[in-house]
């Protein structure tokens, strides 16, 4: 048993693992759908705010998918420090989304350099490049203290199936069946 929804301590059901599931779908189909739709700069422009919100919504939605998820996981995976670890992807996901939003509202000029033209919406990509960048190279720094040694430790004696191809397990590449 594991905390799934709120406080309630149960095995997952599997509409649970359906329902974690359909919020992170979700998340795919409606980012998708945003970014087409802001291929059109008068319809993009037009639905801004709406836009905007759906994306965050979504991304709220997925985020929550994720915490389930882990909460789901983290008495399976008891000590590996699983919370930690999926905060990478929570953290990435965040940081690229709102940087862009932000930059999106911030930068409004096309500059030109040199004789070329760099659009608002090109200059408003590379900020949150830089932004999402830095947030995953502070992210890679801190993850060096969330990985150890020992999570790998409680593997060494479990007995390993042999691959398909006769590869022995740990022999590498696809060989590794636990």
């Amino acid at each position: 048993p594991c905390r799934v929804w709120g406080c309630e301590k149960r095995s997952p059901a599997r509409s649970d693992v359906r329902t974690v599931y359909a919020m992170f779908l979700q998340f795919v189909i409606i980012n998708v759908f945003v970014a087409a739709v802001e291929l059109d700069d008068a319809l993009a422009l037009k639905n801004d705010i709406l836009l905007t919100f759906v994306d965050g919504f979504s991304l709220f939605l997925c985020i929550v998918g994720l915490v389930v998820f882990i909460r789901m996981g983290l008495e399976l995976l008891d000590g590996r420090q699983a919370s930690l670890k999926l905060a990478v992807v929570k953290i990435l996901f965040v940081a690229n989304t709102m940087s862009f939003r932000i930059a999106m509202r911030c930068v409004h000029k096309d500059v030109i350099v040199d004789g070329l033209c760099y659009c608002s919406e090109t200059l408003a990509s590379a900020w949150s490049g830089a932004v999402t960048t830095a947030v995953a190279a502070f992210i890679g720094v801190m993850t060096c203290f969330v990985f150890g040694p020992k999570d790998l430790e409680d593997f060494a004696d479990r007995p390993t199936l042999e691959a398909p191809g006769g590869i022995p397990a740990g022999a590498g590449g696809f060989g590794a069946v636990h």
